[in-house]
């Protein structure tokens, strides 16, 4: 499913009577099955890049299309992962992940069968009925991941959902992530301030900057990649130092 962005714009407050942009001419056409990582410092906009397309947002100028369809507010056809998972603790695994079916009113054996689909998938067997406190900040994404794809939606958003992992579980999310679009095929909107993040996950990355989109870009590494290899960070270093002025600590190079 194709998305498009058309000169949108995107304030908040008003200065001496004037918007405050923060996104200002944002112009983007993503293919489908693409993996998009937008990149940058907090306050550049790229969260409120997703909450546009997700619809909780509504754009002062211009249009964002998905599929041919202009966004008018929240679709089962976008799903969302945050960086906060946002479990309900009182529900299993299992009833976490086939709460959005129960609200569609499929058959139980039908949620059953989608259900197990993805616990498969996402590598969740064995914690069905576990609850939100007994996971792992890993387990507890993926049943975020799982739960959000459950509906099949065709573009899926995330922003920053391994922000909150110690750096071992974030690898290994990492490498998860590229094995379930893979096997997917959704076109994924990441949103992240981690340069070597972006680089290890994306078909192509948009650098933010001030609202404005800096610099867009094809990855053009095979996968799996190697963190070590010059070429990785070669792509590490032109984002690096695209993204770098006097206040860039908020930005991981690592």
């Amino acid at each position: 499913m194709s998305v498009e962005f058309i000169n949108v714009h995107k304030s908040f407050n008003e200065i001496e009577g004037k918007p405050k942009y923060v996104l200002e001419d944002i112009n983007l056409k993503i293919k489908t099955g693409e993996f998009i990582c937008v990149l940058g410092k907090s306050g550049c906009g790229k969260s409120t890049m997703l909450n546009l397309l997700a619809g909780y947002l509504k754009a002062d100028k211009g249009r964002i299309i998905v599929d041919g369809v202009d966004v008018k507010g929240p679709s089962a056809q976008r799903g969302v992962v945050f960086q906060q998972h946002a479990l309900f603790p009182w529900y299993t695994v299992k009833e976490n992940i086939e709460f959005g079916l129960k609200l569609k009113k499929y058959k139980k054996s039908e949620r059953e069968k989608i259900v197990k689909q993805y616990i498969d998938m996402i590598g969740l067997q064995g914690y069905e009925n576990a609850y939100p406190s007994e996971l792992s900040g890993g387990m507890a994404q993926r049943v975020g991941i799982a739960r959000a794809l459950v509906n099949d939606p065709q573009v899926l958003l995330m922003d920053e959902p391994l922000g909150a992992l110690d750096a071992m579980t974030r690898d290994v999310m990492r490498k998860e992530l590229i094995r379930i679009w893979q096997i997917s095929k959704k076109t994924i909107f990441f949103i992240t301030h981690s340069v070597p993040e972006a680089v290890y996950l994306a078909d192509r990355v948009i650098l933010l900057k001030q609202g404005h989109v800096e610099m867009d870009k094809y990855i053009d590494l095979d996968r799996p990649r190697d963190i070590r290899s010059k070429e990785f960070n070669e792509y590490v270093d032109l984002f690096s130092n695209g993204l770098t002025d006097n206040a860039n600590t908020d930005v991981i190079v690592e």
